[in-house]
């Protein structure tokens, strides 16, 4: 497990960083780029004590790679099986559908941490978040967002106190691969 050490925290709120994994990969792809999980934690550092990272995710073969060096950098990694059903399409053509939401994981997680964050980060734009920010403002908490700012929902960006987007943080969090040496 890699420990981040930042040598002068000026703030020291403490902070939970809760990441909705497929929203925030859906966010990535829609922009062309990857973020740099390393450099994500590293930014978040700057706000203050992160206590908790967490990334929520369905779980999926491919994604055992990715899932496993996010735990060695600390994230939480939080999984849930996919969950494989038929539905009709709109030309009433029955399809194979999988759904691996873990919004509930994800709100039950915050709430029973609350007492522990002056600040919670949401890493998504979906509105099925606003009931959290509502019950984190009647918990006095400092709301943050990370989304695409096309991805954003309204009612998270009216309802958060600080909003950052993607595309602004592009310089900052960007994975950059590094070229082979020699």
């Amino acid at each position: 497990m890699v420990v981040m050490v930042v040598a002068k925290i000026k703030n020291k709120k403490q902070i939970g960083v809760f990441i909705d994994g497929a929203n925030f990969w859906n966010c990535q792809k829609k922009n062309g780029w990857r973020v740099d999980f390393y450099k994500l934690k590293k930014f978040f550092y700057s706000r203050g004590f992160v206590k908790d990272f967490y990334y929520f995710t369905p779980e999926m073969p491919h994604l055992e790679t990715f899932l496993e060096g996010l735990s060695k950098l600390g994230y939480i990694v939080v999984k849930k099986p996919i969950k494989v059903f038929r539905a009709r399409n709109k030309e009433g053509i029955y399809e194979v559908k999988h759904k691996g939401n873990l919004d509930i994981e994800m709100a039950i997680t915050i709430f029973k941490n609350i007492k522990e964050y002056d600040e919670v980060v949401l890493v998504t734009g979906d509105s099925d978040f606003e009931c959290i920010l509502d019950e984190l403002k009647l918990s006095d908490k400092n709301i943050v967002c990370l989304c695409n700012s096309t991805s954003l929902a309204h009612e998270l960006k009216g309802k958060s106190d600080i909003v950052f987007t993607l595309d602004k943080l592009k310089k900052t969090l960007r994975y950059k691969k590094q070229p082979p040496r020699g």
